[in-house]
């Protein structure tokens, strides 16, 4: 499945190949006329090299929270985590609002550079092989309008909230709390209501000595609740009972990151439902 994530890989390791390769053709004929493609080509290089750097710091910093004897040193992890130890959550929708239109603002110049580029290259040249470089404004028209989605679903049903019972969910007992919501969803379709633990680990791709991240799921349970018995305004109560064999919220002993995400969503006329929540589940110890 193409997720932004993978877009965003494909034409930041592509991509500046495509380009430069383009642009030197060009620059041997008319040196300083089509200048347009290698710059775009630097900045794709750039925006690659600031994401492998924050892709790093984010595994360095995420492993040090996985660390085992920092973990048996504290036996409250979760109260690291502000959010978390206010016993309010508060819906996913605004931070990827946020991540969409950064990406999207980020992208707009290099990819008006990249249609300019390509038109003149074209016009004045007949070189075909820079249409490469139309992958780029691609990707960035499929960010806008995944940015677009997620805003008319931000406007339509605004924030929602999880109030959790305790101070965590637990394995070997359950997470409990209610799911409140500003906007009511008049909807006809059952609500499906989902608590899932996910792993990120790094697998070897096929026929490449490269890796990637991917995300596994560990655990998940599911129960559909009728339209016509979920007020959001007075709350959807939530009680999952969780097993104790459990990977733990960023669990020390996992290959990769682990996260519990609880999600609330029902099918609805125009733009779905959804609410999702990154939930702590830890063991506790008496």
């Amino acid at each position: 499945m193409l997720t932004i994530r993978r877009l965003l890989i494909i034409a930041i390791v592509l991509l500046p190949a495509f380009t430069t390769s383009a642009a030197a053709q060009e620059l041997e004929s008319e040196a300083a006329d089509n200048q347009i493609p290698l710059l775009i080509g630097a900045a794709i290089f750039v925006i690659g090299i600031l994401n492998i750097t924050v892709r790093r710091w984010w595994r360095a910093a995420r492993k040090a929270t996985r660390d085992p004897s920092a973990v048996t040193a504290d036996p409250t992890p979760w109260r690291k985590n502000k959010e978390w130890a206010s016993g309010r959550l508060e819906s996913k929708a605004a931070f990827r609002l946020k991540v969409l239109w950064g990406m999207a603002a980020f992208l707009a110049l290099p990819s008006v550079g990249a249609i300019v580029g390509i038109k003149k290259v074209i016009s004045e040249s007949g070189n075909y092989g820079i249409l490469a470089l139309g992958l780029f404004p691609l990707i960035t028209l499929f960010i806008l309008i995944t940015a677009i989605k997620h805003t008319i679903r931000w406007r339509r049903y605004g924030k929602a909230y999880f109030a959790l019972e305790g101070e965590t969910g637990v394995a070997g007992g359950a997470l409990n709390g209610t799911i409140t919501a500003m906007t009511p969803v008049h909807g006809k379709n059952d609500f499906v209501l989902k608590l899932e633990c996910t792993e990120t680990i790094r697998v070897k791709r096929a026929g490449d000595s490269s890796y990637t991240s991917k995300r596994m799921s560990r655990w998940s349970r599911s129960k559909k609740i009728p339209a016509n018995s979920c007020d959001l305004i007075a709350g959807v109560p939530v009680s999952f009972e969780i097993p104790d064999d459990v990977l733990e919220s960023n669990d020390p002993h996992a290959e990769g990151p682990v996260s519990w995400w609880l999600t609330l969503s029902e099918p609805t006329k125009g733009v779905d439902y959804h609410a999702e929540f990154e939930v702590p589940v830890y063991r506790r110890f008496e």
